[in-house]
């Protein structure tokens, strides 16, 4: 996948294990490179058209391993520091001794969310010691360790022309006026700032909504989307509206061994599908619901998904920023609010962690929701940018987002926590 957001970085880390020893920073720097050594896209320069990759000498490591880790001393946690760090050329490390805390931000055209998990499992496994899955630092072999793209590992179809009309039928639909969070009055004094604000529900909340989840045939993401979309029509005095739902979907599932696995970690394995829906506050949650689930399933299966991919992110590109819940009204400056589903962390981080965190920082006014379980807690993240939202709007739509949950599918949680 060719680069086209510069602004969006993703920040993964952990709080380690209150048994596992501090590394020093010698160990820091070695690991770092053993993860570069094979991982070796960690050091590719990103361009507007693609990567460029130079095999490196032992010298190039040691100065990439000085420029890219950042030891901090300063009390901040990983939270507050990844969300004050500035601009990233592709990938950096850092270590908190204070908090035994370990991160990583990583542009966001190097690698997905699932991906991340995978590579931050690596990075894990030889901070305590253990050796990398499957991987090969001999230099002969970097050339397969960048791998071969998501058109060639899924053998993707190239969409007829008729395929493409819903492409341009999205992209119309992209440029139109956007229902969102109204933004604050910008004022040229006010600094653009990520933010993140999430909200953890305790197991028997989680375990709740599972329940109830599966008793409607419905999963979070869609649950979520509709709730989304139910807050921001009361929000704007609506009944009804056209909204539309960009969802990315993973489909290293799918791909054949070892490209599904943490060996090729460092890649992006995504494709996107938009569906545009009508929808009405009179209609029932878990119906609505359970047509969006349909709508996205039939995504993963479609044989011009992954080629779609391309012409999709152009148009939305061309038309304007892709739209998570719209409709067509005209009025203040809106910004969307996007969702992304990234599942059970246990999945793919086996090594023992005391605290686990996800975030991306996105450079626009658009806000995302990111949902996960990880220690057998649901977790909802939403990373916004200050300039445009103010702590407090965003803590009512969280709060509005739940009340829909309790509406809808009789849910109310009773022992989440608000944190930074």
């Amino acid at each position: 996948m060719a680069p086209n957001q510069k602004t969006l970085t993703i920040t993964i880390g952990a709080v380690l294990d209150r048994c596992t020893k501090p590394p020093s920073s010698s160990t820091i720097e070695a690991v770092w490179i053993a993860l570069r050594r094979a991982h070796p896209m960690l050091g590719s320069i990103i361009v507007d058209d693609g990567f460029i990759y130079t095999i490196p000498t032992s010298n190039d490591l040691q100065r990439w391993a000085e420029e890219t880790i950042y030891i901090d001393t300063s009390g901040k946690t990983g939270r507050d520091l990844a969300l004050s760090s500035s601009n990233l050329k592709n990938a950096e490390l850092y270590f908190l001794p204070n908090h035994n805390e370990v991160f990583l931000r990583l542009r966001h055209e190097l690698i997905d969310g699932v991906g991340s998990f995978m590579l931050f499992n690596e990075l894990l496994r030889l901070l305590q010691g253990k050796p990398l899955h499957e991987s090969s630092n001999k230099p002969e072999n970097v050339i397969n360790q960048l791998g071969p793209s998501l058109m060639q590992l899924a053998c993707a179809t190239i969409p007829e022309p008729e395929s493409m009309l819903e492409v341009d039928r999205i992209a119309k639909d992209a440029n139109a006026p956007t229902l969102g969070l109204m933004n604050r009055p910008q004022d040229i004094q006010i600094p653009m700032e990520y933010r993140r604000l999430e909200y953890s529900l305790n197991e028997a909340d989680t375990l709740k909504l599972l329940k109830i989840c599966k008793e409607n045939q419905i999963t979070i993401t869609a649950a979520s989307t509709v709730a989304t979309s139910r807050v921001l029509l009361k929000h704007n005095g609506l009944e009804s509206g056209t909204f539309g739902e960009s969802l990315i979907v993973s489909l290293r599932d799918t791909l054949v061994y070892p490209y599904n696995g943490p060996r090729f970690a460092v890649s992006n394995r995504i494709t996107a599908k938009v569906g545009i829906f009508s929808f009405s506050l009179a209609e029932n949650f878990s119906k609505t619901a359970r047509a969006i689930k349909r709508e996205y399933a039939s995504w993963k299966s479609n044989k011009v998904n992954v080629a779609a991919i391309g012409p999709i992110t152009e148009a939305m590109l061309n038309a304007g920023q892709v739209n998570a819940t719209k409709t067509k009204i005209a009025g203040p400056d809106f910004s969307p609010i996007g969702l992304s589903s990234l599942g059970i962390v246990e999945n793919y981080i086996s090594q023992p962690i005391d605290d686990f965190w996800f975030s991306v920082s996105i450079g626009g006014a658009q806000s995302t929701i990111y949902i996960y379980t990880v220690k057998d807690k649901l977790r909802f993240a939403i990373s916004y940018n200050s300039k445009f939202h103010e702590a407090e709007t965003i803590k009512e739509f969280m709060e509005d987002f739940f009340a829909e949950f309790k509406q809808g599918l009789g849910f109310d949680p009773i022992g989440g926590i608000y944190t930074c």
